[in-house]
């Protein structure tokens, strides 16, 4: 099928770009927007106009060159892996699909941890000489990843597990498959996630004792090793780990009793609490592996 290519110059863009990125000027523009009367892109590599005299300037202080895509249906933007910077100052892009591409400016001394846009579901090269630190759905979730060998990672949400809940616990609703291309440990994994404090309510789960947890090889979902903390006044759940897998977020559940009225709660491994109150009220059960005093 025979197909039209439009190819528009843009010096503005439409949604702003993510933070510690700024638009870099090639020739007149500062953009592309590229569209196809019919199909889709099998191959495309694009070479811009040599950056301006104040881009190229930038560039030679310590700036880096990159390029973003803007995805319509995500309403978000997403880096391009790959691009470059060459010798007469223009920009080589391999273009994996129509749309709108932003050429772009970061600091290069900061690199490794500028969070680099990313779509759920889509791959996202890694490096064994540095950590990348990759970011979904506006930083949402944030990956920080050095991997052993040069690799890619990809990562999708999903609002269910595929293991039953952890008895006396209420997930939240955040799943993610992080998967690697080659499977490995890696040098540093790191996984953030900036949840809702509305779901948690809607789980009826304990805010303060959020935590990661994985699913191991038996189908069990297990804390990993490196720990799980929680940030309270920046609602963020961080995970410290060494490989990836299916993760989720869980809290304690959240529970309750009615005056004068006998309750039963499961706990775990088989431990079962009957109980009954003068008031109503809020009961939390905290499993413990060892005495404060």
């Amino acid at each position: 099928m025979d197909a039209k290519v439009t190819i528009s110059p843009e010096i503005a863009v439409a949604v702003d770009l993510p933070a510690d990125f700024s638009l870099l000027k090639v020739a007149s523009y500062s953009g592309l927007n590229i569209s196809l009367s019919a199909g889709t892109i099998i191959k495309a590599n694009l070479t811009t106009s040599p950056a301006s005299v104040m881009a190229a300037a930038s560039i030679a202080a310590g700036m880096q060159a990159a390029c973003l895509r803007f995805d319509a249906e995500a309403n978000t933007y997403t880096y391009i892996d790959g691009a470059s910077y060459n010798t007469d100052k223009t920009m080589t892009v391999d273009l994996p699909k129509a749309g709108f591409y932003a050429f772009v400016s970061a600091s290069a001394s900061a690199s490794v941890s500028i969070p680099l846009p990313t779509l759920y579901a889509e791959a996202r090269v890694t490096s064994s000489a540095s950590v990348k630190n990759i970011s979904y759905a506006g930083g949402e979730l944030t990956l920080e990843v050095q991997t052993t060998t040069n690799n890619t990672i990809t990562c999708t949400k999903k609002s269910n597990g595929t293991a039953a809940d952890p008895i006396h616990k209420r997930s939240i609703g955040a799943f993610f498959d992080i998967e690697l291309d080659t499977e490995e440990k890696v040098k540093k994994g790191e996984i953030n996630y900036k949840y809702d404090s509305t779901a948690v309510a809607a789980a009826g789960a304990i805010e303060a004792s959020l935590r990661f947890m994985y699913k191991n090889n038996e189908s069990v979902w297990t804390a990993p090793d490196g720990g799980s903390t929680i940030d309270v006044s920046t609602k963020v759940v961080t995970a410290t780990t060494t490989h990836f897998s299916e993760w989720g977020v869980f809290g304690d559940a959240m529970l309750s009793i009615t005056a004068n009225t006998e309750a039963t709660f499961n706990i775990a491994d088989g431990t079962k609490l009957v109980i009954k109150g003068t008031a109503d009220a809020e009961v939390t059960i905290t499993p413990e592996i060892a005495v404060a005093v």
